[in-house]
């Protein structure tokens, strides 16, 4: 693999060619930098790769979270009409117990549901910030 070069080998070669043109070596050294740029270009692909699959994952785990609080929400539905069928047919305290532990389950939904929306805020805060400090460097 050919040597690479590094940003203050490349500015003082620049400037090296900048001020004396004829007696510069620049031009040997441009395979250097070929293979540097091209290095770095196979670094950031990679990287870009494995970002994409992250945030796919990232964004199918949140979607199955919404999947999961929806079918909890229609359980608790359930709860709740079995809950009071049992104390319909005077069966009081199974009923109760059922709208009790419906009432529980809703609360651990909503607790689920809002950090499900706290995380997504997080991520996409945190991905602008990414993004914002990645514009700053090109």
């Amino acid at each position: 693999m050919p040597e690479l070069i590094t940003v203050n080998e490349f500015i003082a070669e620049t400037n090296e060619d900048y001020k004396a043109p004829t007696t510069s070596s620049f031009t040997t050294r441009m395979s250097h930098c070929r293979s540097t740029v091209a290095a770095l270009e196979e670094a950031l692909d990679v990287d870009r790769s494995v970002l994409h699959k992250i945030k796919k994952s990232v964004k199918a785990i949140h979607s199955s979270g919404l999947v999961h609080v929806d079918n909890e929400e229609q359980f608790i539905q359930s709860l709740e009409k079995f809950g009071d069928n049992c104390v319909c047919r005077e069966d009081a305290e199974v009923g109760s117990a059922f709208l009790k532990f419906s009432v529980f389950t809703k609360e651990l939904t909503s607790l689920f549901k809002n950090l499900l929306q706290n995380k997504q805020q997080e991520n996409r805060a945190a991905i602008a910030g990414e993004e914002r400090s990645l514009k700053g460097l090109l």
